[in-house]
């Protein structure tokens, strides 16, 4: 047998196979935090539309599930910080108290920005809604308001 040639094929195959095996597991463990990265993004986007939704109204049956929903998300997908402000705001709807948004959505905007990696917003966050004249016993149509 020619060792001569044996012992660098062998060396040759063996280093091919560790760093496939290196590769493979790098590749594998950056597909993994990709993916959660865009499932966490999504749910906390749909989160951020349903209460932004509910700003300055109120809930009502037809609403109730989408936010029910957000809150679950955030618990599953948000930060402590974002967990701990969801819950204030929980308690303070139970308690029939008028529940602030403001801190949770620029929370939820300034996390999902950085996730994103879009540029950070510090002005408030402003809904625009369409108001039929029943609901403000006024001419209206259109109203922007600042949270």
């Amino acid at each position: 047998m020619n060792w001569q040639l044996l012992v660098p094929l062998l060396v040759t195959t063996t280093l091919g196979l560790i760093g496939w095996f290196a590769v493979h597991r790098l590749s594998a463990a950056r597909d993994r935090a990709n993916k959660q990265r865009d499932l966490r993004a999504a749910f906390l986007i749909e989160s951020y539309r349903a209460i932004a939704g509910i700003s300055h109204c109120s809930i009502t049956p037809d609403n109730a599930p989408a936010i029910a929903k957000a809150f679950f998300d955030i618990q599953l997908f948000g930060t402590p910080l974002l967990i701990d402000l969801a819950h204030k705001v929980a308690i303070a709807t139970v308690h029939k108290e008028t529940a602030e948004l403001d801190e949770l959505l620029s929370c939820l905007r300034s996390e999902l920005r950085d996730a994103l990696g879009l540029a950070h917003i510090a002005g408030p966050i402003w809904t625009w809604r369409f108001v039929t004249d029943e609901e403000n016993n006024i001419d209206s149509g259109n109203e922007v308001r600042r949270n």
